[in-house]
């Protein structure tokens, strides 16, 4: 019975069916890397260890973007939606070519960077100590299966969204994050901080499986290619894609080279602040623009100028409505959440305290970063990838400055700093150029975005008034996070901005809202 229940999801669905299912399985995966992050503080803290085991990533990540992401991630499923027009034949030999050279460069580059894991470690953890280094470079060498796996399992993601299967998708950060959990509870005495680094590939081959189980459902037969045409042309448009997300790359690695002159623990102090700020983006900005990408696409080759405009609105409207009340929400609760998930075992008051310094920061960058996500896939959706690269350099040179200026003299919330000031600079690039489409840009300062943003600052003072009560911090935390859900859902509503959720509410029927 399960067996077939399981099996059953494996089918296309709406965009607003799906934007649902992306929601409820990435607040699944937050959850999960929350118990997951919660296990690395608890028996690592902030340490040089866990030092080692976030800069063990930067070698691995650097891979698959070049490889993969930068295909994947913009210029993949517009190419699919191309070449389908032609004829199915082609649609599956272009996915067969893809996956053999993807794969094969992926693996040479993983071989060299064994090699020379070292020398290079060495160069971007200059200013770290030697045992640091070492075990960095032991990690990575483990994670260098990462992006081989990713590159297949997300080559197939993409392939199923395209024909509007978004489960196994959804599923697939859930069993990664479960992979790790499992290996931290079984391992992490005997092995230390590498049982992190093996759950990491045992979560990816499970991602991988249902993948390739969702893909079989699709009855579709691929046959070996060891290359394609359409390739090449992939290739040139991914170039600016991939310099795109190297910005993103090449500010963690410049925060990770000056994190090791700042405070022990400073570089694990930010990456437990940002993965709980990406939280929020992923469930408000990637999974409602991920759910919509594919039909965004499949209006950009119709031509349905009032379709994209339409969709641009609604989208930009369901995001904000989430992400600036999280942004705010996030802000005000900053240091007792913090406390609440990761204030034992190893985590001491000071890990605390400089935990706090940056999630209280980053928090404002949520709506910033998640409209991007948006934003950027209007562009691939017309397979523009240079205009965003060229754009993301003002993010690339606001976290350099931040990060070479001010951490010297803030610490290392001045990394937060410079992550809001480059993605708001982002944000503003991403919207203006929209009118090269015949896009309009009216909706960014709709009277139903100035309403949303009304609704979140008054649920922001309600949060706020419960704060100075004296109960625990769990309960504190839990207090002012009902509060902020139940306010912004009654202004929101009353303000007749609800709707843009998706959701339906009792209170609803009849309702229009007041004007403002």
């Amino acid at each position: 019975m399960f067996r077939r229940l399981f099996v059953s999801q494996f089918k296309a669905i709406s965009h607003k069916k799906a934007s649902l299912l992306l929601i409820v399985f990435a607040l699944l995966s937050y959850v999960l890397g929350f118990v997951r992050d919660l296990l690395v503080a608890f028996y690592f803290g902030a340490s040089a260890s866990t030092d080692a085991f976030f800069s063990a990533y930067l070698v691995p990540d650097a891979i698959y973007i070049i490889t993969a992401a930068g295909v994947l991630s913009g210029v993949f499923m517009p190419m699919l939606g191309k070449i389908k027009q032609k004829s199915q034949q082609a649609y599956l030999d272009y996915m067969s070519a893809f996956l053999f050279v993807n794969t094969v460069f992926t693996g040479v580059l993983a071989v060299v960077a064994y090699i020379f894991m070292p020398e290079i470690l060495d160069l971007l953890l200059a200013q770290a100590s030697v045992e640091t280094r070492e075990l960095s470079v032991e990690l990575s060498r483990i994670l260098l299966w990462s992006p081989i796996l990713f590159s297949l399992a997300n080559t197939f993601s993409s392939f199923l969204m395209d024909n509007k299967h978004y489960f196994a998708y959804s599923l697939g950060p859930v069993l990664y994050n479960v992979g790790i959990i499992a290996s931290l509870f079984l391992f992490a005495g005997d092995l230390g901080i590498k049982a992190a680094v093996y759950g990491v590939v045992f979560g990816l081959i499970l991602m991988l499986c249902v993948r390739l189980w969702d893909f079989k459902s699709l009855n579709f037969k691929l046959r070996f290619r060891f290359w394609d045409k359409h390739i090449l042309e992939s290739l040139k448009l991914a170039v600016f894609k991939v310099a795109s997300i190297l910005t993103v790359q090449i500010s963690v690695m410049v925060f990770s080279y000056v994190a090791f002159s700042l405070s022990e623990g400073s570089l694990s102090a930010y990456n437990y602040a940002k993965n709980v700020q990406s939280f929020a983006v992923s469930l408000f900005g990637i999974s409602i623009a991920q759910a919509v990408f594919p039909y965004f696409i499949d209006l950009r080759v119709k031509n349905d100028l009032r379709g994209l405009n339409k969709m641009l609105k609604k989208t930009f409207l369901k995001i904000l409505f989430f992400a600036w009340p999280s942004a705010i929400g996030l802000f005000l609760v900053a240091e007792d959440l913090v406390q609440v998930l990761f204030m034992r075992g190893a985590f001491d008051e000071a890990a605390v305290a400089l935990t706090v310094s940056v999630l209280s920061v980053l928090a404002i960058s949520i709506p910033f970063e998640a409209i991007n996500q948006f934003f950027v896939r209007v562009y691939y959706a017309f397979l523009d990838t240079l205009r965003p690269v060229l754009i993301a350099l003002l993010f690339l040179a606001s976290n350099l400055l931040a990060a070479f200026y001010l951490a010297p003299i803030l610490g290392v919330k001045a990394f937060a700093i410079g992550y809001i000031v480059g993605s708001f600079l982002q944000m503003l690039g991403l919207l203006y150029l929209l009118k090269s489409f015949q896009l309009k840009r009216r909706f960014f300062v709709s009277l139903d975005a100035l309403k949303i943003l009304l609704a979140g600052l008054l649920m922001g003072v309600c949060v706020f008034a419960v704060g100075g009560l004296q109960v625990s911090v769990f309960m504190s935390v839990v207090l002012r996070v009902l509060v902020g859900v139940l306010s912004f859902a009654g202004f929101s509503s009353y303000f007749g901005v609800f709707h843009f959720s998706d959701l339906k509410m009792p209170w609803q029927s009849g309702s229009k809202g007041v004007k403002i």
